[in-house]
């Protein structure tokens, strides 16, 4: 197919794959055959980016951020003066914090989207 469409081989840069044994097989998996074919040019190999986010999203612990984004925004909120002293902060962008409620997924979202955004400012706090 290469030479059907006229490719050179030697702009290859890298190879993503899925990570199928067919493609990355220790022995005879078509990465390792074209590494060791003195023809083929140097490459670098990947693992399919969108695997890469899926695998890391099982790693993460996400009830540990949230529950720590929560002890921080409730601590802020929480507290009168340490509300006020938020919003006279950020008086000029008309901001607050805003409570995460568990009734639907997106409410969770745009708290932590909020929270993303107000980071800064929040750090002020947790010292």
């Amino acid at each position: 197919r290469v030479t059907l469409m006229k490719l050179s081989l030697f702009k290859l840069v890298s190879i993503t794959s899925d990570g199928a044994a067919a493609m990355t097989g220790r022995n005879n998996g078509f990465i390792v055959l074209c590494k060791q074919d003195d023809d083929f040019p140097d490459f670098l190999s990947y693992h399919c980016i969108i695997h890469q986010q899926v695998l890391a999203s099982k790693r993460l612990n996400t009830k540990y951020m949230m529950d720590t984004t929560f002890k921080i925004v409730n601590s802020i909120r929480g507290k009168p003066l340490q509300r006020r002293l938020f919003k006279m902060q950020n008086e000029n962008k008309e901001v607050d914090l805003i409570l995460h409620t568990d009734v639907r997924w997106l409410s969770r979202s745009r708290f932590l989207q909020r929270f993303r955004d107000l980071l800064d400012d929040c750090s002020i706090f947790g010292r």
